[in-house]
């Protein structure tokens, strides 16, 4: 039965798309897909813990009926903060933007889904708009900061650092592109321009002609090949573009924090990715650590 006893009216509609609202649509419309098999509305929710077996079998319109994203519709249709959300909650608190109101701007005209939320917080729907795929952990650096650090081992074997998402997660993500263009894909890993999945992805979207979706890379720029193909010549056709580019310092200090990366080959690849795809923007990611909190101003 649809949640006929919560009738939003336009003040109240006001009310939680209002930065001063806990409001958030991503568990309506964001779709993160993670390597170990989870999903999340977002990449900035805390994931509680789950059975590794549900996470197994389940299906992705299982998981997004769990029982925790349910509790976290209906703590949201009721004005009501989550424990989950904390990172956004606090980004407010310190007068930043956080990720909750960028995409109650971004998906404004998907307000009206809520209605159809069912009475236990159920959604029987899957109408992303944002999907954030992130389908493996593999990545040829070792950065100092980075939680998979110290567990790299050659790629043929099995390790955290190379786990990837089972192949049925993938054709899961692959159908999902096949029900309508995707307004934003975020492509996350590891590093998405070795990874297999990203690329499938790309070819569906080129298959189904989605050129106007909004494609977010998040990259290291430490290589612009994939196998004996260039990367930035499969994305030459989409239109919305943006890489955010991983630099947490300059020159040798980059090489030290980013280890197996270099400094020469990042202005090289930032200059060829200005050249071939001059429409992109392009973004500069900081991940401030220990490693550079002093040298930020250079």
């Amino acid at each position: 039965m649809v949640l006929a006893e919560i009738k939003i009216k336009e003040k109240l509609k006001r009310l939680l798309m209002s930065n001063d609202s806990s409001f958030c649509i991503l568990p309506w419309t964001g779709l993160h897909v993670f390597h170990t098999g989870h999903i999340a509305p977002c990449c900035r929710v805390r994931l509680p813990d789950l059975d590794p077996l549900f996470l197994k079998k389940a299906t992705l319109l299982e998981q997004w009926n769990a029982p925790w994203l349910k509790e976290l519709r209906l703590n949201i249709l009721q004005g009501k903060k989550s424990s989950v959300c904390t990172e956004c909650y606090q980004r407010e608190a310190s007068k930043e933007r956080s990720f909750r109101q960028e995409h109650n701007h971004y998906f404004k005209s998907s307000f009206s889904l809520v209605h159809q939320t069912q009475a236990d917080g159920s959604f029987n729907k899957m109408p992303i708009c944002h999907l954030i795929f992130s389908p493996s952990s593999l990545c040829p650096l070792q950065c100092r900061m980075c939680i998979y650090r110290g567990l790299a081992v050659p790629p043929s074997e099995s390790s955290v650092k190379n786990q990837s998402i089972e192949s049925h997660r993938v054709e899961e993500v692959l159908s999902l592109l096949e029900k309508g263009p995707i307004e934003r894909i975020s492509f996350g890993g590891g590093e998405p321009f070795i990874l297999p999945a990203s690329f499938k992805v790309i070819e569906t979207l080129k298959r189904l002609k989605h050129f106007d979706s909004v494609l977010i890379y998040n990259t290291s720029l430490c290589t612009l090949e994939y196998q004996d193909r260039s990367v930035l010549e499969d994305l030459r056709d989409f239109n919305n573009l943006i890489f955010y580019v991983s630099i947490d310092g300059i020159k040798e200090h980059f090489n030290y924090i980013r280890e197996g990366h270099d400094w020469n080959l990042l202005e090289k690849n930032l200059e060829t990715l200005r050249e071939q795809l001059s429409h992109a923007q392009i973004k500069i990611a900081i991940t401030v650590s220990l490693y550079n909190v002093f040298w930020l101003p250079e």
